[in-house]
């Protein structure tokens, strides 16, 4: 599957709801007023009682100088308060969030468990339509990729 940013939030194609949705290496990119878009989006391709995942660099990554100079690579770093906003700006009825760090406190993630919501927009196209293998050991049977994006389906 191909596709973007704009495309999600457009809805140019829906590939219907997951028990699992995360993304990583999107969020580094994005201004808050995108970022929490994006989340409110990505909740709608998660069912009810599952969890949307998102991670960003947080503020404590100790090379963040060196990976701007000398690698070109500018992201936009965030700490837990700044996660916390984001993801308490999408919450819906019913929604509970968490935000925590990675071992070494480089990354940082939002993790959000969706309460009751309205079935995706466009429920006729289902995960059935895009490829499936399988993850051992995550309880997952099918998950599907789309660049930065994943989403998964509960076995």
């Amino acid at each position: 599957m191909t596709g973007s940013i704009k495309g999600l939030l457009v809805r140019a194609s829906c590939i219907g709801q997951f028990d699992l949705v995360y993304t990583a290496g999107a969020y580094d990119y994005l201004p808050d007023g995108l970022a929490v878009l994006l989340t409110k989006r990505m909740l709608e391709l998660v069912k009810p009682g599952g969890e949307f995942l998102f991670a960003n660099f947080s503020t404590e990554v100790i090379p963040a100088g060196y990976m701007e100079t000398f690698m070109n690579w500018s992201l936009i770093f965030r700490d837990e308060a700044q996660m916390r906003k984001i993801a308490r700006a999408a919450l819906g009825d019913g929604d509970e969030m968490d935000i925590f760090f990675g071992e070494n406190r480089h990354i940082v993630y939002a993790r959000i468990r969706c309460g009751d919501r309205p079935d995706c927009r466009c429920p006729s196209q289902t995960a059935a339509d895009f490829k499936t293998r399988a993850v051992s050991g995550l309880g997952f049977r099918r998950i599907l990729t789309a660049s930065t994006l994943s989403c998964a389906c509960r076995i």
